[in-house]
């Protein structure tokens, strides 16, 4: 098995990991947890999707990953202001 497709799975898995135990209610969105393994995994795939050269997967999982990256950046900014 190639790299990439190795990358592109541990990618895939940590998006629906996550995705999987905030449906199911052991997570919830605003976790760091949620947040961190979506963006990772989001940038993964976009990273995967770059070396490939498929841009519409590119674009989807960049978007995903900005989108993500700014849920981890609320989530870090709500905490902060708990303390």
């Amino acid at each position: 098995m190639e790299l990439v497709q190795i990358f592109s799975l541990l990618g895939a898995f940590l998006q629906l990991l996550v995705y999987g135990l905030m449906q199911d209610g052991r997570i919830q969105v605003e976790s760091y947890f949620y947040q961190s393994f979506n963006t990772i995994g989001s940038a993964i795939m976009f990273t995967v999707s770059v070396i490939i050269v498929n841009y519409g997967f590119a674009v989807m999982e960049g978007t995903w990953c900005v989108i993500s990256a700014y849920g981890l950046y609320k989530t870090y900014k709500a905490n902060k202001l708990k303390t």
